[in-house]
């Protein structure tokens, strides 16, 4: 993404954003989660991102052997519980 269409959607996501709120009560409501939004950003930002075509065909690959051979996957609840760890820290 060039720096012309990442301007172009933060601009978007700002107008989004304004004509949402309908009231001022709203108005802290969104600031926390734009708060909370821009602290996984940053933390995503910060993380190297070294997935190659070739490594997410990798784990796909071994997602799919994992299943094939009777393998259940994790419960939702489990993912969302990792999640707000994750989140967390």
């Amino acid at each position: 993404m060039n720096t012309a269409t990442l301007e172009s959607y933060k601009l978007q996501m700002i107008n989004q954003v304004v004509q949402g709120i309908s009231h001022a009560e709203n108005v802290e409501e969104i600031r926390q989660a734009i708060n909370q939004s821009l602290q996984v950003c940053s933390l995503i930002a910060n993380e190297e991102s070294t997935y190659s075509l070739d490594n997410v065909h990798a784990r796909l690959d071994r997602a799919e052997a994992y299943f094939a051979a009777g393998n259940k996957g994790i419960p939702h609840e489990q993912v969302m519980q990792d999640m707000d760890k994750y989140v967390e820290s």
